[in-house]
């Protein structure tokens, strides 16, 4: 029995400060009355904004988002400040409130930011003076339930009835893409043979759009027709969030598959997506080696030659191209480029790839795949042999209990119950992806890209600048889910 402390009012109403370094904002005058809220920005210090790039790479103007937290009536408008670099320059950029003190919404307590960053440099938030924001028009719009967007060097559109991942891509005016793109796949196993499926629902809708950046978000269900689907029930929902910033030439891509099917015997086969890219008829395929700097493995390529990068163990990694195996390893870079005899290429990078083994980049038949499930190798299953270790799964341990006893291997505790039931049903996993463009005239390359997908820039509030704020208050009304969203 847990008895309640005799302190704990007196901790309901503690306040806890934290130095700013050149003097925490005051909140009252020296006869105890209180600022207003004209005031308390007046004298609010500045809040420092590191940059933590991990390696070495320079990295210059890279669109970048962070969070800053606010004491209460610090902040009661947006975006209620303006971003200045070292030198005092003011850097244009973009403010959203996430989070707030009061349920009005009228003081905020969560800011998000989205700016270029560099990661040589450090940054300033100013309460209280003139912002500077992006000019220009936002680089997103719908038409006709399409989403078109412009970032200056690329225009991409997305259908709104079709489901592909790119319905068209521009670089700097010119055609990266075949006009026929390949559908997002799902295909099933249920123990007999492969099941085929067909996406119904898609649906594209512009989120958020700026003279910086835009967020797309589609959606979609994969159905079968094979009798696995209960009165045509989906076997799972497809979410992709796309990412386009001001002047880049890349888009980030997440990917992700909720599982709908009741039945755990019944797993995934193929999980994929891709393109069919227009460089012409010859050129270079390359492929990371590394997540950071490093030499790449290169080989010639057309459009009718396979290639395929498979990462079938955390540790292995094999190349074939044709039916040669061309290389192997312990852990592939994870990224790929293809890049035509004109200088004009296409690259994916996938985070954590090996991590997430298996996963396959494969080129062949005019298409560049990444296979997030691989075709080749075993199914995706959700019984417990498969989501155990070996080790785990027959560990003498199971031959102590009762229920496991004569099984000699894992066996749930309840499965013999009625009304016990075992379901891979709402499991869901996300990939996130770069998807880039490039020609002689990009700013940014293929190993750079991929080393920013595998470490994002990462931004974050100086920690010295933390503020007082109530600790254990029950009764300090929020704003809701997401008003305690930390740094972006």
């Amino acid at each position: 029995m847990i008895r309640e402390s005799p302190y704990l009012p007196l901790l309901a109403s503690l306040v806890v400060t934290f130095p700013t370094g050149a003097g925490a904002a005051a909140t009252a005058n020296r006869d105890g009355t209180a600022l207003s809220a004209a005031d308390v920005v007046a004298r609010a210090p500045r809040i420092g904004i590191e940059v933590l790039a991990e390696g070495a790479l320079a990295v210059r103007d890279f669109p970048a988002a962070t969070g800053l937290v606010f004491p209460e009536a610090e902040l009661t408008s947006v975006p209620g400040g303006r971003l200045v670099d070292r030198q005092g320059r003011p850097v244009p950029f973009t403010a959203e409130a996430t989070g707030w003190w009061n349920v009005e919404k009228t003081d905020v307590k969560w800011l998000l930011l989205r700016f270029k960053a560099s990661a040589d440099e450090r940054y300033f938030f100013e309460p209280g003076q003139n912002p500077v924001t992006p000019t220009g028009p936002p680089i997103a719009m719908v038409r006709d339930g399409n989403v078109t967007v412009d970032t200056g060097p690329l225009r991409v559109a997305l259908s709104g009835t079709k489901p592909v991942l790119f319905d068209q891509a521009l670089l700097n005016g010119h055609p990266m893409l075949a006009e026929v793109q390949p559908p997002f796949v799902l295909t099933l196993a249920d123990g007999k043979g492969v099941v085929h499926t067909v996406i119904h629902n898609w649906r594209v809708t512009l989120e958020e759009a700026t003279p910086l950046y835009a967020s797309v978000k589609a959606t979609a269900f994969f159905h079968s027709h094979s009798g696995l689907s209960y009165m045509e029930k989906p076997v799972a929902r497809l979410d992709v969030r796309y990412e386009f910033f001001q002047g880049e030439s890349f888009v980030r891509v997440f990917h992700t598959l909720t599982w709908m099917v009741n039945n755990y015997m019944v797993g995934g086969r193929e999980i994929s997506l891709g393109l069919r890219p227009n460089l012409g008829e010859t050129g270079t395929a390359r492929l990371g080696m590394s997540d950071a700097a490093g030499l790449p493995w290169e080989t010639h390529w057309n459009p009718a030659r396979q290639l395929t990068a498979q990462q079938d163990e955390a540790d292995h990694f094999a190349v074939t191209a044709g039916n040669q195996k061309a290389t192997e390893g312990k852990r592939l870079g994870g990224w790929i480029n293809l890049q035509g005899q004109d200088g004009r290429g296409i690259s994916i990078a996938l985070r954590h790839a090996w991590q997430m083994y298996p996963n396959a980049f494969e080129v062949g038949d005019g298409r560049l795949h990444v296979q997030l499930w691989p075709s080749r190798g075993p199914s995706m299953s959700f019984t417990p042999r498969a989501l155990m270790t070996p080790e785990f799964f027959h560990h003498p341990v199971w031959k102590v209990h009762p229920w496991t006893r004569e099984e000699g291997h894992f066996v749930h505790e309840r499965a013999r119950h009625e009304f016990f039931q075992y379901t891979a049903e709402g499991a869901a996993r996300t990939h996130e992806l770069t998807f880039s463009f490039h020609d002689q005239t990009s700013r940014r390359s293929p190993p750079e890209l991929n080393a920013l997908t595998q470490r994002p820039l990462a931004l974050r509030q100086d920690p010295v600048g933390a503020f007082p704020f109530l600790l254990l208050s029950p009764d300090r009304p929020q704003a809701g889910p997401g008003s305690d969203a930390g740094n972006h």
